[in-house]
């Protein structure tokens, strides 16, 4: 009997677990990271800054994602040079897509034909009401925004911010 309870409790918390991961968005590993756009300039002429070539043991590119943190540090042969998500442009995977850090968070770069457009998956918590019970229900949300000129602004977007 007590095995039974034991196994119950378990399956309970692997389906609770599963759900809540599988609600987040997904993180960027530090081992997609193929190297950095420094600025403007350097991303639109494809300039790509490899902090590290990756050939040696300990070479690595550490996003510090988790506590969102504002740094990205470099090990190169022991060596660790830091950048600040704030003073570069974006970051380039290794599956070819580019994302900007936005108050800490990765938004993706969808489109640069004439604006840039991001986009931002998050997850959005609400309130149904079933019966006489009030339910929260997480739902998967993407936002998307743009910036022009010097690219140091970014808007929500909205027909109204478009027309400005």
């Amino acid at each position: 009997m007590k095995t039974i309870i034991n196994v119950t409790v378990a399956a309970i918390l692997l389906l609770a677990t599963s759900q809540l991961f599988a609600q987040r968005e997904k993180e960027i590993q530090n081992s997609e990271v193929q190297g950095l756009y420094l600025n403007v300039a350097n991303f639109r002429s494809g300039k790509l800054t490899r902090p590290t070539d990756k050939q040696h043991a300990g070479d690595k590119i550490k996003l510090k994602q988790f506590f969102i943190s504002p740094e990205i540090i470099t090990i190169e042969q022991g060596k660790k040079i830091v950048f600040y998500k704030d003073s570069i442009f974006a970051i380039h995977l290794t599956n070819g897509e580019n994302y900007r850090f936005i108050n800490r968070a990765p938004y993706l770069i969808a489109d640069t034909s004439s604006l840039y457009i991001y986009s931002h998956k998050t997850v959005k918590t609400t309130n149904k009401q079933v019966g006489s019970r009030n339910m929260s229900i997480e739902v998967p949300v993407t936002y998307y925004y743009f910036s022009y000129g010097n690219h140091k602004i970014l808007y929500s977007l909205t027909l109204a911010n478009l027309r400005k």
